[in-house]
């Protein structure tokens, strides 16, 4: 496959959500390059995308195969349209006349299709480019017409495509592949089409003009898209496709339950009495396999999936209950039910699990997608649940619950002190807590749940008098390393730390903003400030230095502020195009290029450490007040600033 260049922007994805409670995320949602036109929670493999548009249709390939690695023509650029626009067989039934001099036989009733109902007018009065390559914005452009009809100006190619993917595929490797147009052709059957006054999405609009049917749909595109369900009746819904229905009435299916086991889904339902049934169904044909049913509160409306463990009995889903008050406000969540399928056991109940915090803990499921599931937390956003390696972590109010293969029986229980907050649960399942004592210390601890042992301990004083002077870590500041197997690691304002082979390492105790990685460099770079001299920029909080923690245990100095540069850096990007180099956002704090925006800079390790910053790109709060700005060209006024700003940092000893 060809290599793609990548850019800083990007980076930055078009995120696409099927309807319903939640979607389904298939086996592989990896960033593909090779395609450029990764969609979040979809199968990003080109081969399966393309095999599935093949299974509808609407994408069949050339005599050697689909060739996704080579240029996308224009002519096969039409042809997709007007499988797009489900005009196929009537674009091959008619004759229609066109201008163009240059357009084989093969693709002549396409084009003229095309150009009789005002979707295309070439290149020039006579010449269509037939044979040249198509761009990925003209392509979307197409796109866009399928769905929003013919009459749209060109800008609305940004309905199906980020200005980042055109820079990359357009500027950048100036060239449009097979397999990123099967990429946006994917993500156009999410969205919704809305030419003749239509509402619902691309998929249906096909299915209802005869293209592919339903079932044809829900074949196809099993693995590849994901998944919403919906109640009353529960059904499953792809691309907005309605392609099953249970046959069980009044079924509630328990939340996150689709995130889980790929072939079994959960749902329940509670009499007024309390008597809950818990229903196992076939997660493609939402066919019912099994029921069990026991006596719960009446309060108990449903259930929220927390993870799944291997257990030598089988397969054993995590069910925790969700309460509701009488006038249908949430009303925190209950007792932990084990699962397997068939039967139902009762393993904790509401008051062993959470005590009297019970009715303020919530199911957060907005952060359920690859987090671990269904997670539980407190009022605070203090994680309750973790399911990591196989194994389902849950912190209760003064015991830690461990499902796991690798204990005895299956579950064990271990105390946790007063007022810890659990942080991480890494591999082999270890988990890593920190509290705080009455002076504001903080105390970071490493547990092997499955042992009790503690493997390490650092305490960390405060930097400042008060309870803002507190240095903690934050649960949401974890980075992964995909150098190191099984490496994970945190940071905050105590430090940075690597959780590695069942130990946790402390590699630095200054406070920590911003970590990140560079291209072939296992060693994390990381943004901070001198303990105690915390910045706050107009963005919020930053520092002023990057550092790296080398391998050897020693650091180094990417970004110093010696002379003051006058930036609080507000965050890191890992660089992919340079080995050495980190790009990080910030803004100027002091002189006349101040401006009420963020400024993306490279920092250059082969100049005298730390003195070496170019200025890439500066994107205004309000750009219609930036200086320089106008409409006909509205990024025109980024270059004055970027010029001003590296000639500050110029003048005041910063080369490029």
């Amino acid at each position: 496959m060809r290599r793609v260049a990548t850019t800083l922007a990007a980076v930055l994805l078009l995120a696409v959500l099927a309807p319903g409670a939640g979607a389904a995320r298939p086996d592989n949602t990896n960033w593909v390059w090779a395609n450029g036109i990764p969609t979040d929670d979809i199968d990003n493999d080109a081969q399966a995308r393309a095999e599935m548009l093949q299974a509808l249709g609407l994408f069949l390939g050339t005599g050697q195969g689909f060739e996704l690695d080579r240029d996308m023509t224009r002519a096969e650029a039409a042809v997709m349209l007007v499988r797009f626009l489900g005009a196929e067989r009537t674009a091959l039934g008619g004759t229609w006349a066109h201008p163009f001099r240059d357009v084989p036989a093969w693709v002549d009733p396409y084009i003229g299709w095309l150009y009789q109902n005002g979707l295309t007018k070439g290149m020039s009065a006579v010449r269509f480019g037939a044979q040249e390559r198509t761009t990925l914005k003209h392509y979307a452009i197409f796109l866009a017409r399928a769905l929003r009809g013919p009459d749209i100006p060109d800008e609305a190619w940004t309905v199906c495509a980020t200005p980042d993917e055109v820079r990359l595929w357009d500027e950048v490797n100036q060239s449009f592949a097979r397999a990123a147009a099967v990429g946006l052709s994917v993500r156009a059957l999410l969205l919704p089409r809305t030419a003749q006054g239509g509402g619902g999405s691309m998929a249906q609009w096909l299915v209802d003009q005869g293209v592919f049917t339903a079932a044809q749909f829900e074949e196809a595109a099993w693995g590849i898209l994901p998944s919403g369900y919906k109640e009353d009746p529960l059904a499953r819904y792809v691309a907005g496709v309605r392609v099953a229905v249970c046959e069980e009435a009044d079924l509630v299916p328990a939340a996150a339950s689709e995130y889980g086991d790929r072939d079994r889904l959960h749902a329940a339902r509670v009499s007024p009495d309390g008597v809950a049934e818990l229903f196992a169904l076939d997660a493609k044909t939402l066919a019912v396999r099994a029921v069990d049913r026991y006596q719960t509160d009446p309060r108990v409306r449903g259930f929220v999936y927390i993870g799944t463990v291997d257990s030598p009995e089988g397969r054993i889903d995590g069910l925790v209950e969700r309460y509701e008050a009488e006038d249908g406000s949430p009303a925190g969540v209950g007792g932990l039910l084990c699962w397997n399928g068939s039967a139902i056991a009762h393993v904790v109940t509401r008051d062993a699990l959470w005590g009297s915090v019970a009715e303020t803990l919530r199911a957060d499921l907005s952060k359920a997608f690859g987090e671990g599931f269904g997670r539980i937390e407190d009022a605070q956003g203090t994680r309750r649940t973790f399911l990591t390696d196989g194994r389902l972590l849950v912190a209760g109010i003064d015991t830690l619950f461990l499902f796991a293969p690798d204990v005895s029986g299956g579950l064990v229980r271990r105390a946790c002190p007063a007022g810890a907050q659990v942080l991480m649960f890494g591999a082999g399942g270890m988990a890593v807590t920190q509290r705080a004592a009455a002076d504001n210390t903080v105390t970071i601890e490493c547990l092997d749940v499955r042992t009790g042992a503690v493997t390490d301990t650092y305490t960390v004083a405060p930097d400042r008098a008060g309870e803002e002077g507190r240095r903690t870590l934050a649960a949401e500041n974890q980075w992964n390393s995909g150098y190191f197997l099984g490496e994970a690691g945190l940071y905050g304002e105590a430090g940075l730390y690597r959780l590695i082979d069942g130990r946790l390492r402390q590699l630095t105790d200054r406070p920590v903003l911003s970590v990140a990685f560079r291209r072939n460099n296992p060693e994390p770079v990381f943004l901070t400030h001198a303990p105690g001299e915390r910045i706050q920029g107009s963005h919020g909080p930053g520092g002023d230095r990057i550092m790296e923690a080398r391998l050897d245990g020693s650091f180094g100095t990417l970004l110093v502020n010696d002379p003051p540069h006058g930036i609080v850096v507000t965050g890191l990007v890992g660089s992919t195009d340079y080995a050495q180099e980190v790009i990080f956002y910030g803004e100027p704090v002091s002189g006349a290029q101040r401006a009420d925006g963020v400024y993306t800079y490279m920092t250059h390790t082969y100049m005298t450490e730390g003195r070496g910053i170019s200025v890439l790109e500066y994107e205004a709060a309000d750009p219609e007040t930036a200086d320089g700005w106008d409409p006909d060209d509205p990024d025109a006024y980024k270059a004055g600033y970027v010029q001003k700003e590296q000639a500050r940092l110029t003048a005041v000893g910063y080369h490029t």
